[in-house]
């Protein structure tokens, strides 16, 4: 264990370890503007435990606070494969899609490329991440896309 002013509260961990509140405050800092925000663990010397979030919060100014939840988020959406950020440049929506092989509303089966909107009229194909085009499978819709861009103007037909 640190050493711990008599004048300063510890802050406590459930796996017994405790250092002073300003060792927390750095630490916690550093990992947050490091970007470790995700799994931080107690900073005791071989010890795994996970900082509860309530810790967190009781070290870190406002500011800190609101990076390491914008940091928990991202990595939460990004380790979810049911859910995806859209990809519309300076939207920081994410979207959630039921589990594969479930049915949509209507009871039909889910599409293999299904479009999907944020919420914003952001409309994106959820596999590929590109501009929505069901029922059209990904490759499929590729090699549309490359045969029509070969095309000479007047050999298209509008």
């Amino acid at each position: 264990m640190s050493a711990i002013a008599v004048f300063e509260e510890p802050v406590y961990m459930s796996c017994g370890h405790e250092f002073c509140r300003g060792c927390w405050e750095g630490f916690l800092n550093l990992k947050i503007q490091e970007g470790e925000a995700h799994n931080i663990c107690c900073p005791a010397v071989g010890c795994s435990q996970l900082v509860p979030v309530d810790v967190i919060e009781s070290v870190v100014s406002r500011e800190m606070d609101r990076r390491y939840l914008q940091f928990d988020i991202k990595a939460f959406v990004e380790n979810n494969p049911a859910i995806r950020w859209c990809p519309e440049a300076g939207c920081e929506r994410a979207v959630r899609l039921s589990g594969p092989g479930t049915a949509d509303p209507l009871g039909f089966p889910r599409l293999r490329a299904p479009a999907v909107d944020c919420g914003r009229g952001h409309l994106f194909c959820w596999e590929c991440r590109g501009e929505a085009h069901e029922p059209c499978d990904c490759p499929t819709w590729r090699a549309w896309l490359q045969k029509v861009s070969e095309m000479r103007p007047d050999e298209r037909e509008y």
